[in-house]
């Protein structure tokens, strides 16, 4: 039950974050690239990285966790 709560906030906070990017280009994605992009596009990844490590990874006992991308989860 915690865990699946944990869950439905990520996936609230990647839907939130990505419509925030959307909204920052005016749905221009030809704008993806502008410099005020990157912090919320990189915040975008640590989020879908921790959804990933949260559901799909817990499914697949062949995937093996690599201590390096644990890092770059805060």
């Amino acid at each position: 039950m915690v865990e699946s709560l944990q869950i439905r906030r990520l996936e609230e906070s990647l839907e939130r974050l990505r419509a925030e990017m959307v909204q920052s280009v005016n749905g221009e994605s030809s704008r993806l690239g502008e410099s005020h992009v990157l912090p919320l596009s990189q915040q975008l990844d640590l989020l879908i990285m921790e959804y990933y490590k949260s559901t799909i990874m817990k499914s697949d006992p062949l995937y093996v966790w690599n201590e390096e991308m644990e890092k770059l989860i805060p």
